[in-house]
């Protein structure tokens, strides 16, 4: 072979091994933000100067002990139902995010609970692990009802995460007797490779194992299997509402199927029509709350 011809050969090997490792340091970081934003950060909240008083709605100030301690804070609409609808923000987001969802409800006859999660809004803690921590809190909301206010018959409209805790917070809490689970997930891996391309989706499979191991020292938990729903929700006896837009590009609506199909319980599932993530409610608010306080109506017993 010509020295030239050689060199050049060479010189080829050499540029496509830089574009390779270029490639997957590229897709290896991107995994890895992905993660991080998963699992350890909240953000993005922001807490406002609007309370439930400027729509008209009667509420208290609330505060209870979360699973390690932590201090929740939050607003009670109306105390004097049996009945209790806890609105579950998702990821970064709090109480004054899901403000917008309290009138109807309220209107209707329900108690309204809201809630910044942990290491959102008002609320103590750092620590996030998306929808894990969260449901350990929904369990003494509801507990901490019951015994407050003695409210006996207590719903959750979760989004995206907050949907995916509501779940697992109905399969532990007997209070907690229905649940509307809005652009919920399935597990982490469905949602943290909803937007990934082919290549990124097998570099996380081959990265996960030690993600996993530094996410459970630093969580204290193993919030990848507390959070997959597609074995635990086969034990799942309560109704429940999946509800997902057919082009949400967050969390696939295939995660809100893949539940339903799952789940062995009373169910139901709308899939809206060319709606995003966590979007049905202001694209087709008469259908969504017509859909929501029918499903409530018929299983809180109110």
């Amino acid at each position: 072979m010509p020295l030239l011809r050689r060199r050049k050969l060479v010189f080829g090997f050499l540029v496509a091994g830089v574009l390779f490792l270029s490639a997957s340091g590229i897709t290896l970081y991107t995994i890895r933000t992905t993660l991080d934003n998963l699992i350890y950060r909240s953000g993005g909240d922001e807490i406002k100067n609007k309370t439930p008083a400027d729509l008209g709605l009667p509420y208290t100030e609330v505060e209870f002990a979360g699973s390690t301690g932590l201090q929740i804070r939050g607003w009670l609409v109306g105390d004097e139902t049996r009945a209790c609808i806890l609105l579950g923000p998702g990821k970064g987001a709090n109480r004054w995010d899901v403000l917008s969802y309290a009138p109807f409800l309220y209107h209707a006859g329900y108690s309204v609970l809201l809630f910044d999660p942990r290491s959102t809004g008002l609320s103590q803690g750092e620590k996030y692990g998306l929808g894990y921590f969260k449901s350990r809190d929904m369990i003494h909301a509801a507990n901490y009802l019951n015994v407050m206010y003695r409210i006996e018959y207590i719903g959750i409209l979760g989004f995206s995460a907050g949907g995916t805790a509501a779940i697992l917070a109905a399969l532990e809490e007997p209070l907690i007797r229905a649940v509307v689970a809005d652009s919920a997930f399935a597990s982490l891996e469905m949602a943290a490779t909803s937007s990934m391309s082919r290549l990124q989706k097998y570099s996380f499979r081959a990265v996960l194992p030690v993600f996993r191991r530094e996410a459970e020292k630093k969580l204290e938990v193993n919030v990848f299997k507390e959070l997959d729903l597609t074995e635990k929700i086969r034990r799942l006896e309560k109704p429940v509402l999946f509800i997902h837009g057919t082009r949400d590009q967050v969390i696939r609506p295939a995660n809100s199927r893949r539940l339903y199909s799952l789940t062995p319980g009373p169910k139901e599932i709308w899939l809206v029509p060319g709606v995003g993530h966590v979007e049905a409610f202001f694209q087709h608010p008469h259908h969504f709350r017509e859909t929501v306080l029918d499903f409530f109506d018929r299983h809180l017993g109110k």
